[in-house]
This record gives C-alpha cells, sequence and structure tokens, in this order.
C-alpha cells in the first residue's frame, strides 16, 4: 500500500467533491480512492462498523491523528455545515404554510413530456450531479438553537435525489398531481424541498414531474435546474464543474447586509398616498346567495384562458411600438379592471362613467434576482418576490399614460426585489395604507442560444422533449393571474382564486374580462384612447361578485383573546354578563418580548372556561386563548404573530387539549421554528376545580424553568425543548 493513509473525519463533500463514492457503489461500503503514491482518501459510511482494521482504525482516535502529507492542505473549516437564519422571504412562506396545514399552500409543480429513449441510470445519474452541484438542492431547515431568532438554514454536503417511477398503467395522471401536491414536504431533509416522479405514459413517452416547496426553490431556480438536467444527461451524470458560485449562501451573506431604512421609507410613501384604493376586481358586499353558493367548497379554484398565436403577436408587436413589456400590458388591464370594480361595484347593472380618480393595488411577481450581486441570475433558490404595485387610475387617463405610468413604477421598485412581500405587508399595515389581496405574474419566456444547443444535441440522441407547464402555488391571497407562452407562441393566462370568497363562476368571468381586454386593446385607436373607452369594452358585463367569509368560520376564531397582559394585576376584569377581551396584533403591548402562554380549550367547553385564569400572575408571560371551537389551523393562525415574533411560547390546557396543542407544536417544529413548550393539568371536565389545578401546574413549571429562560431571544436565552407537564 502507499505510504500513508489521510483520514479525514467528517469527510464531507465541499472537501473531497471529486473524493465520494462511485456512482452505483452501494452507501454501506467503505472506498479507498487513490491519487498519487502517498495521497489516499478513505470514504466511510455511517457507523456500526463490522469488526476489523476499519472499525478499530475509527474506534481508537486517541491514537492520535494520522499525519497528513504535503499534498493535502490543513482542513481550513470552510466545508464546515454553518446554519444562517431564512430570509424574510422564506420566513413569509413558512409561517403561511405552517398557518394554513389543509391548502398546501406555497407547494408549485412542474411537468413536461419526454418522448424517447430514457435510460434511467443515466437519468438519475444526472439528477445526483445536480445535487452534487447546486448548493440549493442540498439544504434543508434545522431547528434554530437557544437565542435564535428564526428558521435556520443549512447546506448539507450530500443530498439523494427523491425519485418516484410509475410504470404504464400504474396511476392516473390528475390524480397523481394531486397526491404530489398535498403530500407534506420534510423539509429538514437533505433536498426534501424537490420530489421528482415520472409517469410512463407509452413505450418511448414519459412525463416528468416535479413538485417543490416554495421555501427552497422557486420558479426560476426549477426552470435552470430543467436546463442542468439536459446539460448532464447529455454528459452521462458525469461532473461538467465543481460547485456552482454564487450560490445561496452567497446571496444569504448578500442580503444580511442590505439596509431597510431606504427600503422602508420608499415603501410606506406609497402605501400612505393610495388610501381608498381598490383591492380586488369584484364587488366586495356581502351576499347571502354569494355565500351560500360557496358552502362546501374546496379551499382552491382554478380555470385558464388563452390567446390565440395571432391575438398574442399582436398584443406583443402593440406593446413594443409603446416602449413596455407585456407585462406592463397586463398589469395596466388588471388596473383597469380594478378601477372599473371600484367605481361601479355597488350596482352590477348600472355603468356611468366616473372621473374621479381612484387608487388600486395589486402585487407584482419578480425574480428577486435583478440584485448586486453578480451571477445572481444563475442561482436557485427561493429568490422571488413580490412588488406592490400603487396606481391611481381614472376614467379620463389615456391609456399611455397609465402605461408609463407603471413601467417608471416597475423600474423604481426593481431596486428593492431582495424585500420580502412579508415586509411590504408590514410597513402598510403599520402605515395605515392598504394589503393587497391579488397577485400578476407574467413568466418570461427562456432565452435562446443555450437552451436550443441542448434541445438539438438531445433530438441527435432521438429525445424531444415538450415544452415544461407550471402548475401555480396555492397562496393566501384571494385572485392570482399567471401569464405565460406555450410552445406554439400563444399566450395561456390561468388564475388560482379562494373559493371560500370567489365562486366558480366569478373567477371564470374575471379571467374572461382580462382577456377580452388584451385581446381588444391593440385594436383600439392610438392616442386618444382613455381608460373610459378601454372599460366601455365591458358594457353589460357583470362586475363579479367578491365574498368577505373567511373560510367559512368566525374570524375570531383565528385570533387571540388577552386574558392578562403583563405587569398587570388586573390587565382585564370580568364584568357581570361578559369578559372583555380584544384581538392581539403582532409585537403589540399585551404580547411584550418576554413570552405567552396560549391556553387551549377543550372540544365542546364553554367560551370563558379559562376566564378564571386571568388573575393569576406568570410574571413576564402574556396570558391568552383561542376560541373553543379553535382547531389546528385557527390555533396557528392565530399564534401566527407569536410565532413571527420568535417570542417564547407555551401551550397550556386540560387533558382533552393535548392531542390538539401537540399537533399545533409540531407543526410549529415542523416548519423551522423551535418547538413549544407543552403544559398540561387539571381533570379531564372543565371545571373550575381543574382549571385551578392547570395554574398550580402552570406556576410550578414556569417556576422550574426559571424567569431567565423567558427573555428577548436576541438578549439571552429562550426555553429549553418541549417538555410536557402532567399533574
Amino acid at each position: 500500500m502507499a505510504d500513508a493513509l489521510a483520514l479525514v473525519q467528517p469527510c464531507t463533500a465541499g472537501r473531497h467533491r471529486h473524493e465520494m463514492p462511485h456512482r452505483g457503489v452501494a452507501p454501506h461500503v467503505p472506498v479507498l480512492r487513490r491519487y498519487t503514491a502517498g495521497h489516499h482518501t478513505l470514504t466511510l459510511p455511517p457507523p456500526p462498523y463490522a469488526p476489523g482494521p476499519l472499525a478499530e482504525l475509527v474506534a481508537h482516535p486517541e491514537q492520535g491523528p494520522v499525519p497528513l502529507p504535503a499534498c493535502c492542505p490543513e482542513p481550513d473549516g470552510s466545508d464546515v455545515m454553518v446554519p444562517w437564519p431564512a430570509s424574510p422571504g422564506q420566513q413569509d412562506v413558512l409561517l403561511e404554510a405552517m398557518a394554513h396545514p389543509e391548502a398546501a399552500l406555497h407547494v408549485e409543480q412542474m411537468h413536461w413530456r419526454w418522448r424517447g429513449p430514457l435510460e434511467r441510470g443515466r437519468f438519475m445519474a444526472a439528477w445526483q450531479q445536480l445535487y452534487d452541484s447546486e448548493a440549493a438542492l442540498r439544504s434543508a431547515l434545522v431547528e434554530p438553537r437557544l437565542g435564535e431568532p428564526a428558521p435556520l438554514v443549512v447546506v448539507h454536503p450530500q443530498a439523494t435525489p427523491l425519485v418516484q417511477w410509475h410504470a404504464r398503467g400504474e396511476g392516473n395522471w390528475h390524480a397523481l398531481l394531486l397526491a404530489e401536491r398535498q403530500q407534506p414536504f420534510d423539509l429538514h431533509r437533505p433536498g426534501g424541498g424537490l420530489r421528482i416522479t415520472l409517469l410512463q405514459e407509452q413505450r418511448e413517452c414519459t412525463r416528468i414531474l416535479l413538485t417543490y416547496h416554495r421555501a427552497l426553490l422557486d420558479g426560476w431556480s426549477v426552470r435552470l435546474l430543467q436546463r442542468a438536467l439536459y446539460r448532464a444527461y447529455l454528459a452521462g451524470g458525469r461532473s461538467t464543474g465543481g460547485e456552482r458560485r454564487p450560490d445561496i449562501r452567497d446571496h444569504g451573506r448578500w442580503l444580511a447586509a442590505q439596509d431597510v431604512a431606504a427600503a422602508r421609507a420608499f415603501w410606506v410613501a406609497r402605501a400612505r398616498s393610495a388610501a381608498g384604493v381598490a383591492a380586488l376586481a369584484g364587488r366586495t358586499k356581502a351576499s347571502p346567495t354569494l355565500a351560500a353558493s360557496l358552502l362546501g367548497r374546496g379551499s382552491r379554484g382554478r380555470t385558464r384562458q388563452c390567446l390565440s398565436l395571432h391575438q398574442a403577436r399582436r398584443l406583443r408587436e402593440w406593446a413594443v411600438e409603446r416602449g413596455v413589456s407585456e407585462s406592463t400590458v397586463l398589469h395596466a388591464v388588471w388596473a383597469i379592471q380594478l378601477q372599473r370594480a371600484a367605481v361601479h361595484g355597488a350596482s352590477a347593472k348600472s355603468f356611468v362613467l366616473d372621473t374621479v380618480p381612484t387608487p388600486v393595488v395589486f402585487t407584482a411577481s419578480a425574480s428577486g434576482r435583478g440584485i448586486a450581486l453578480s451571477g445572481a441570475e444563475q442561482v436557485p433558490g427561493p429568490l422571488d418576490t413580490q412588488l406592490p404595485v400603487h396606481v391611481t387610475v381614472s376614467a379620463a387617463m389615456p391609456v399611455t399614460d397609465l402605461l408609463s405610468e407603471l413601467a417608471d413604477h416597475s423600474l423604481d421598485a426593481s431596486a428593492y426585489e431582495w424585500v420580502s412581500p412579508g415586509q411590504f405587508r408590514r410597513w402598510a399595515r403599520h402605515s395605515g395604507g392598504p394589503l393587497p389581496e391579488s397577485l400578476v405574474t407574467f413568466v418570461a419566456s427562456q432565452p435562446g442560444g443555450v437552451q436550443d444547443r441542448l434541445l438539438g444535441e438531445l433530438a441527435l440522441e432521438g429525445v424531444h422533449v415538450e415544452q415544461a407547464e407550471t402548475i401555480e402555488a396555492h397562496t393566501t391571497l384571494a385572485y392570482n393571474i399567471t401569464a405565460h407562452q406555450d410552445g406554439a407562441g400563444a399566450l395561456v393566462l390561468s388564475a388560482v382564486y379562494d373559493r371560500t370568497r370567489i365562486s366558480d363562476v366569478d373567477g371564470a368571468e374575471i379571467l374572461a374580462q382580462t382577456v377580452r381586454l388584451l385581446c381588444a386593446l391593440p385594436a383600439m385607436a392610438d392616442g386618444s384612447v382613455t381608460v373610459g373607452d378601454v372599460t366601455q369594452i365591458l358594457a353589460g358585463a357583470p362586475v363579479p361578485r367578491i365574498g368577505p367569509g373567511v373560510r367559512g368560520v368566525s374570524p375570531a376564531a383565528g385570533r387571540l383573546r388577552v386574558l392578562r397582559g403583563v405587569g398587570r394585576h388586573e390587565a382585564f376584569v370580568r364584568g357581570r354578563r361578559s369578559f372583555t377581551a380584544r384581538a392581539v396584533q403582532p409585537a403589540g403591548p399585551d404580547l411584550p418580548q418576554g413570552g405567552t402562554i396560549c391556553l387551549i380549550p377543550p372540544a365542546g367547553a364553554p367560551p370563558g372556561c379559562y376566564d378564571d385564569l386571568a388573575g393569576v400572575d406568570f410574571g413576564a408571560l402574556a396570558l391568552v386563548t383561542v376560541s373553543p371551537a379553535a382547531n389546528v389551523e385557527n390555533c396557528l393562525m392565530a399564534l401566527r404573530p407569536v410565532v413571527a415574533g420568535a417570542q417564547p411560547l407555551i401551550l397550556a390546557g386540560l387533558p382533552a387539549s393535548a392531542a390538539l396543542a401537540r399537533e399545533v407544536a409540531d407543526r410549529i417544529a415542523t416548519h423551522g421554528w423551535r418547538p413549544p413548550l407543552i403544559v398540561i393539568g387539571g381533570d379531564a371536565p372543565s371545571c373550575p376545580a381543574s382549571v385551578q389545578a392547570l395554574a398550580r401546574t402552570l406556576k410550578t413549571a414556569v417556576a422550574a424553568l426559571g424567569p431567565c429562560r423567558f427573555v428577548h431571544p436576541c438578549k439571552g436565552p429562550v426555553r429549553p425543548p418541549s417538555t410536557c407537564h402532567q399533574e
């Protein structure tokens, strides 16, 4: 054997990327690689090890490290897994997904057909090569450490793709799409943010489905990965280079160095100027008929329309002649619909033009890569964002002026593509500005060149791939429109809407009116065309109805009731008839940074079952509760401000509420935050004696933990891992 054996523990992919096991080698087999006469690398499998020299070598490190040869530099720690706080955008996605466990929010899919021979081993090797070279594919959540205010993200040295193959006739395509969307993600698993599914439709026709969570990947990323997959497949799965840089770690460092003061001032000024704004293209007046039509519906609906190749080409040429993009035209059409709904929404039959300027607001998707980070456009990861669009529209306004104003807005806002939607919402809420309720996305076509060359090389091997189609993620917004060009050049528009607020008929009508305006604009005269002229195209068309309901439950079911604030012996006093309570706002005076105790009522308990605890002093901890009819989703929606503020949290209740408390704690931990402490006490019946027993258990638990455990996470330690105290 050689003169020396270099045994490096741990053996990480960052330092020994070219020294990892060959494809096809079983993961339980040690691999010895020889490079020179004096330089070898031994890659070890996970323990335990079978008896023999290998086990003795690993089990006795006290014999001293083996001297490294001169050709192998000393480890500098650059390959150590160092977690960093999740970005504000990632936190937004995780919070919304946590608070809506049944809605499968922020899960997106992309699929396409692969026509021709598909070699399974070569395909798997190509994906593995992507996982080895792309840090985003090896990223995962890790539980925050004591004192960390947010979920943490880490890039693992190794990850394996999650690939599932379905033979011909094994399943229905639409059922497979739905099953993959509803299947939970393990975001703590390396590479757990992406699942790859293949369904063979014919002998040489396979459908490829990528299902990904937007906390770790976005649509731009997946389109980059698709192109990289073709390149790796053509290379036979062999490495075509080292690890890509910059990557999401470089973006995280760049993002942490940004100063939000200028961004906050810019967006607060815009939000304050949008008083009395219109946010949805429909009437928002409550209607018993509308409410009845929404009962029993699913959480999200979907509809689709398209412009033909000829119509899409005319629209594109019309936009180019006016110096704007197709996306700007789509924004203008959506702003006109919002203005029409605001002015004429009182009655669907009356149609009298109003010249009063109407502020409107919606959000527009941005890639998040138009930033001052070199190479950001090639970085896979969750970089995209949603930028608010504030514009004032009137019937007398020329359409060309509206287009120019929207184009200028897009240019001004491009400097803040790194700001998250949650930050925008907080700034607007604190300034009293309106919150957008719709999203407009225009998916830009992939540039030619490299993509065309790769498709040509695949065609030489008898492989033809169709253009990929994206199934948009569900969000908490009421109406989302996405436009993209298909393989034939037609413009396809799809909409996803909240069926608890918008019926299927109204959801389809909104999109149909959008397409109608897009088709009519190129045929109108130049220069003198006003917004009122465009709106006349919809004369006689109904104004869609928008319901105010929130997922079929009382708004109070998803809000906290404050039983006791901090530092007051009688924060709230019970009256003879009712208990005074009010909703909690994020970072408000009744939810200090010291922490919160949330009392989970048992099913069927009376509304004031925990009111007797309002007089109990728990020191620096606020005491709150939720509606007795609350389920997991309502509890999480109510606790979202507490979780978002990284405040120490205790879930407490009687034994009958233990299962609900555990499920809530599991959801919080699954999405990256530290699991809350669970305290269960008292007897099964929700009687005064049981409530007092719960109070004693709580005071014992809080005293045992000590007050130092409940301080601001930036100033000291928080709570220990989850524990359950039972009296």
